[in-house]
């Protein structure tokens, strides 16, 4: 169910300038400042309702988070689930996907979290895929070098189209599932998750890193996947700096 748009949300997120920076660009290069400054920086793009993002920042305190969504009423609802805390290492952003290079320095995200982005299903829309060409250059710039992404969907169509994107521009596949349930991963359920599982439909995920990454550290990364399952999407505690 799509949320419905609330005029009034605008002014009410004024009201968090904490946890909302009002001028996202002045942060760029100095977010950690203001949050934990020795901690590793990790970015949900489409955090929805917030589930996902709350879930992950009090589960993992020794990480940075920062929730995005380009709708006010989600960035409101996510802020909501907090219940009036101010978590030291969360914050949120109302912005496109499009602007994250202005608010952020180059390197600084260590991890980015996609889950169950739109599909966009219709082939002239395949450029407003979060996982197009035109995206993917975007993490390029704002991801560290030896910095992961992963992404989550119920869509096959959209999980292989990631896929071959990621082939296609060289980002290394560290591991892929065609059902993530199955597979014993940990893992947190966004809202969106909980709702496909209880239909019995299967989850698609694959963790990816960035395309600069050095070789030794992906082959570092994919003997670690092999050892061991478990340390995928909850476990942030290996994030690297």
């Amino acid at each position: 169910m799509r949320l419905r748009r609330q005029p009034e949300v605008k002014e009410k997120l004024k009201q968090y300038p904490v946890l909302l920076p009002a001028n996202p660009s002045s942060m760029a290069g100095i977010w950690r400042q203001n949050m934990l400054p020795n901690a590793p920086l990790i970015l949900e793009i489409g955090m929805g309702r917030g589930a996902f993002i709350t879930s992950v920042a009090m589960q993992n305190p020794q990480q940075n988070y920062i929730g995005m969504d380009f709708r006010e009423e989600m960035v409101y609802e996510g802020i909501a689930l907090l219940k009036g805390r101010e978590p030291q290492n969360l914050r949120f952003l109302w912005q496109l996907a499009e602007i994250l290079p202005n608010c952020f320095a180059p390197g600084e995200i260590n991890r980015i979290h996609l889950n169950f982005p739109d599909p966009w299903p219709k082939k002239k829309h395949a450029k407003r895929r979060l996982m197009h060409d035109r995206f993917l250059n975007i993490y390029e710039q704002i991801l560290a070098k030896n910095g992961d992404l992963w992404l989550k969907t119920d869509q096959k169509d959209l999980y292989e189209f990631a896929l071959a994107t990621f082939i296609e521009n060289n980002w290394p596949i560290i591991c892929a599932t065609e059902n993530l349930h199955s597979e014993n991963w940990g893992n947190i359920e966004t809202e969106y998750e909980k709702r496909y599982v209880k239909q019995g439909k299967p989850i698609y995920a694959c963790r990816v890193m960035h395309k600069k990454c050095p070789p030794h550290l992906v082959a570092k990364e994919k003997e670690k996947q092999e050892v061991s399952l478990c340390n995928i999407l909850a476990v942030e505690d290996n994030v690297r700096l």
